[in-house]
């Protein structure tokens, strides 16, 4: 990528996805000779205040001795300990583990360097030995050129990091929206459509999405940092649903956003659709579990929860809890969503905008995702997807009713875990830092 300038050519944003995709040929990861051979001791976090990256800063503390450095939006320490720690605590993470192995680095993950000066940098680069990079601006309604600054321009300035001494592993959280919904023949079983867990993919651009574009992009430029030196990983995460123990969702999740709006207007949507339900918390210690393996550098990793469920049983069991009286048609639901959006000046404002194409959400994916290397992985590492939907369910639908009458139970949390109750009301969101 030569330029920082968030200028689309006429060609369009696929075409611009492309051409960002080629790694600045500046940029190279030759170990410096004054970096030393030392065992992994510090990590460097981006999106530590987000859904994702608040679990994966409680799991890299929880299951590992490094130190943990998180990027984070901020006037100060003060305000960015503050930030972290509502983070945690708006998953019911505890807080008490930021004493100590966290350290905030002041910054922005869309600006050049940062924000930081020359001399911080450089301290910064020197620091890192290992790079966990789940910063960015989620949303599936702003075109590419929106999203591009913190999406693509921050991955590449993560590079830029990496290259400081040649030192870090840069594990780096995409997308399984990178495929689309194309059936690309590069990794197509001869039996089924199957997306394979494959470090490169050939497939162009997904269309649609800027989103999905950016994800594209930036895969693109760790396969290249990759092929000049860099140790990195790759982890293509699918639709993350709230906290498997304490329930905690995330701002601007569909499934949460959907879920929480089904019990608000006491009423759902009849879909015909599969979900994955793949938790929050079981996708970041996946992600823990993944990077710290002697096999980690070169594999990507396809995260989702192979056991899927019907949205159809989701509304029964949704009925049968309370959580909704009836079901309905689609387009009449989504009428009510509009509604009730405009009567409450904007309670529904998000998912009124995610459902604003009139597409019903959680479309059936014409795909497949081959996980089994990652299966098998976190088989051994004891790592496991959530078998029982509808115990998990009861969790989300107990934390659904909690968000819209603060006057039922909290949700039930097992003492052994160690983990408390979410604070009511929407939880971390998607944050570039």
């Amino acid at each position: 990528m030569r330029s920082q300038s968030d200028a689309e050519p006429r060609s369009g944003s696929a075409d611009r996805a492309e051409t960002d995709g080629s790694l600045d040929p500046e940029i190279h990861f030759d170990r410096r000779a004054d970096a030393g051979q030392r065992p992994a001791r510090i990590a460097f976090l981006t999106g530590a205040t987000g859904f994702l990256g608040a679990n994966l800063l409680n799991d890299l503390l929880a299951h590992t001795a490094l130190e943990v450095w998180c990027l984070t939006r901020a006037a100060g320490r003060g305000e960015a300990i503050g930030r972290l720690k509502w983070a945690l605590e708006a998953q019911g993470l505890p807080r008490e583990r930021l004493d100590g192995r966290v350290r905030p680095v002041l910054g922005d993950l869309g600006a050049p360097r940062f924000g930081l000066d020359e001399g911080a940098w450089e301290a910064l680069g020197r620091s890192v030995d290992v790079v966990y990079h789940s910063g960015a601006q989620i949303n599936f309604l702003l075109p590419y050129r929106l999203l591009r600054r913190v999406n693509v321009v921050g991955t590449e300035t993560i590079l830029r990091l990496a290259a400081v001494t040649g030192r870090p592993v840069v594990h780096f959280v995409s997308s399984t929206k990178v495929f689309g919904a194309a059936k690309y023949a590069a990794f197509l079983s001869p039996a089924s459509i199957v997306c394979r867990e494959t470090f490169e993919i050939a497939s162009p651009p997904p269309g649609g999405s800027g989103y999905a574009q950016t994800k594209w992009a930036a895969e693109r430029m760790v396969v290249a940092a990759a092929k000049r030196g860099l140790s990195a990983s790759i982890y293509r995460l699918g639709m993350l649903t709230p906290h498997s123990v304490t329930g905690g969702v995330g701002a601007d999740g569909a499934f949460s956003l959907m879920l929480l709006a089904c019990a608000r207007l006491c009423a759902a949507p009849e879909l015909n659709a599969d979900l994955h339900l793949t938790p929050v918390d079981v996708a970041s210690r996946a992600i823990v579990e993944l990077s710290g393996r002697a096999d980690a550098v070169g594999r990507a990793r396809h995260l989702m929860n192979p056991g899927p469920i019907a949205w159809s049983r989701i509304v029964v069991a949704m009925r049968e809890a309370g959580v909704v009286a009836k079901s309905m048609p689609y387009v009449e639901w989504r009428r009510l969503v509009v509604q009730h959006d405009r009567e409450s000046e904007g309670e529904m404002e998000i998912l009124s905008a995610l459902l604003s194409s009139g597409r019903p959400p959680f479309a059936s994916a014409k795909r497949i995702l081959g996980q089994e290397e990652t299966l098998a992985a976190l088989a051994e590492g004891g790592v496991a997807y959530p078998r029982d939907n509808l115990e998990l369910l009861a969790r989300y639908f107990a934390r659904a009713r909690q968000s819209v009458d603060p006057a039922e139970p909290d949700v039930v949390v097992p003492a052994e875990t160690g983990l408390a109750s979410a604070t009511p009301g929407w939880a971390g969101r998607a944050d570039a830092g």
